[in-house]
């Protein structure tokens, strides 16, 4: 046996092996699946991103890739490692590495890395509010979801709040939030 940086005990390390293996933000699941429960039969779509995934997959992964990855970033976040949380998140959302996407574990990491004070992750779970993925929609909470992921400097929250404010919506409040989910 040898040892790895992971068996050390280094999260970013842990975070890393899983990004080369499959970043949320680049791949997608292979359409017709590696297999059983994989997301469909030969020429079947992905399945649609929640919200807070990015909707336009670059590359493919094996399935095998994907549970790797993320086994890896669960290990990490519960190492304690944000980032690490807000991605397994991404992977549960899109469902990488899983039968299928579980929104409601997507929105559960989200959130409690949003507590942590993850900006992307304040950002993901004002969308699910807006749009009912994996929590009942709340209007007002996405709102102020969405204004604190602002307040953290996250690029399309900032955006997304300055188009409230052009449309009319001088608080960037519920009714724009409600209005960027229908969107």
């Amino acid at each position: 046996a040898f040892l790895t940086a992971e068996s050390l005990g280094c999260v970013a390390a842990s975070v890393n092996r899983a990004r080369a293996l499959c970043d949320p933000g680049v791949v997608g699941r292979r359409p017709g699946g590696g297999g059983a429960g994989a997301g469909g039969g030969a020429g079947a779509p992905p399945p649609a991103p929640l919200p807070g995934v990015p909707a336009a997959p670059t590359m493919t992964v094996q399935e095998a890739d994907a549970a790797t990855a993320l086994a890896f970033y669960e290990a990490a976040a519960y190492a304690g490692s944000t980032d690490a949380l807000h991605l397994s998140a991404q992977c549960h959302a899109a469902g990488l590495g899983l039968p299928a996407p579980a929104p409601y574990h997507a929105f559960e990491r989200w959130r409690l890395a949003a507590e942590r004070g993850h900006g992307d992750s304040l950002y993901a779970v004002a969308h699910c509010f807006a749009a009912g993925a994996g929590v009942a929609a709340a209007a007002a909470t996405a709102a102020d979801y969405l204004r604190r992921a602002a307040a953290k400097g996250v690029p399309a929250a900032l955006n997304e709040l300055g188009e409230h404010v052009r449309g009319g919506d001088e608080e960037g409040g519920a009714a724009g939030a409600a209005a960027a989910a229908a969107a």
